[in-house]
């Protein structure tokens, strides 16, 4: 395939406001947290407090800032107000190229590690891609029509695996929303069940350590190696498992991974996510990130879990995460022991987690699928973009 650097096809031109107006316009402003939400920030001349780039209908922005690097937005149309993109950007304008094409090309593994690998460091942890080494970045020379029909290939897929999630999410809610109707406001307890200690109501709390050498330890087979990356609410991530031998894991006996054990996040951004851990990776370990959690026959792995990843105890646990002032957010074992669980009898504890388990059945055939039409996107993205 033939490649063309960036620059060589980027029209954008940078445009100039008059001073005199900008104080009586409105602006609507693209700023990365965009990507998150979908819409525009509205500011007027008087609220935007530098300069700005001014954009229009099918630039795309490309984001050169750490931890949203490589992030891919278009601008979709031009409204009466003028459209302005912050410093985080790149802006890529191209009469040449499908903005499409160019955002799926932006987002794949080869244009994302082109950008990771070249990242400097400023004001700390703060990274970002420096546009002049972007700028050399070589971009595919392909025929405007095979991009149109890759561009609609690759939305049809993507589609597909949209709607998968949203799918999913749903499935999730139903499960909340029946435990929420059954147990009420677990923080709060809002029916006034029986309440007692994580540590009395468990027989292990306790988290692990990283193999000497860290990342260079890791095997491709052997011990499955469970890290905050693998834990999700109420959904274990397979990508990316490591694996340690057996003189590693001996090492970590003392934090053997059970059936049914509920494991929790304990730190960094990813805290507080919970889910059970799926049998067969037993006996795995953890990392220091990770909480084994085990319970006592009191209370049921799955109701636990379903209660730590309930509305309101998820934003209990990140108060607890974030109360002691640190950089970074952490729950220590005490805190986990000393968090207070509602107490329902076993027989409606039971009742709830039968029909979470018929949920988890049409749940698990849509998850299935999304994992198969996941893979045939990537594959398309590799076939496509190398």
């Amino acid at each position: 395939m033939k490649y063309i650097e960036l620059e060589d096809i980027n029209e954008y031109k940078s445009e100039s406001i008059n001073p005199a107006k900008m104080q009586e316009m409105v602006f609507e402003l693209y700023s990365v947290p965009v990507y998150e939400t979908g819409h525009p920030e509205y500011l007027t001349g008087k609220q935007i407090a530098s300069s700005k780039i001014v954009v229009r209908k099918n630039d795309i922005l490309l984001c050169k800032i750490n931890p949203r690097i490589n992030r891919v937005w278009i601008v979709k149309k031009e409204s009466e107000n003028v459209n302005i993109a912050s410093s985080e950007w790149i802006v890529v304008r191209s009469n040449k190229y499908n903005p499409e094409f160019l955002a799926w090309y932006f987002r794949s593994p080869k244009f994302r590690q082109l950008m990771v690998s070249e990242v400097t460091g400023i004001g700390g942890s703060l990274t970002r891609a420096q546009p002049k080494r972007v700028a050399k970045y070589p971009v595919p020379v392909i025929d405007r029509n095979i991009q149109d029909k890759i561009v609609y290939r690759l939305n049809k897929i993507y589609n597909i695996i949209d709607m998968k999630k949203r799918e999913l999410a749903k499935f999730d809610s139903l499960i909340q929303a029946r435990f929420v109707e059954m147990f009420g406001d677990p923080v709060q307890n809002t029916k006034g069940w029986s309440i007692d200690t994580c540590k009395n109501l468990t027989s292990k709390i306790g988290s692990g350590a990283t193999p000497k050498g860290g990342r260079e330890s890791y095997c491709t087979e052997g011990i499955a190696f469970v890290r905050s990356m693998n834990v999700y609410n109420n959904r274990f991530e397979y990508g990316d498992l490591a694996f340690i031998n057996d003189e590693q894991a001996n090492k970590l006996s003392n934090v053997t991974v059970e059936h049914k054990d509920v494991l929790l996040n304990i730190t960094g951004a990813s805290v507080a996510r919970c889910c059970i851990v799926p049998d067969e990776l037993i006996p795995a370990r953890v990392n220091q990130h990770v909480a084994i959690v085990r319970c006592k026959e009191k209370i049921l792995p799955e109701f636990l879990c379903s209660m730590f990843t309930e509305d309101n105890y998820q934003k209990l646990l990140w108060r607890i995460a974030t109360s002691g002032g640190a950089t970074r957010e952490a729950i220590t074992k005490q805190q986990i022991e000393n968090l207070v669980l509602i107490v329902p009898p076993m027989k409606l504890q039971e009742d709830y987690v039968r029909f979470s388990e018929r949920v988890n059945k049409s749940k698990f055939e849509v998850q299935k699928s999304l994992e198969k039409t996941q893979l045939l996107f990537d594959s398309l993205m590799q076939e496509y973009f190398g």
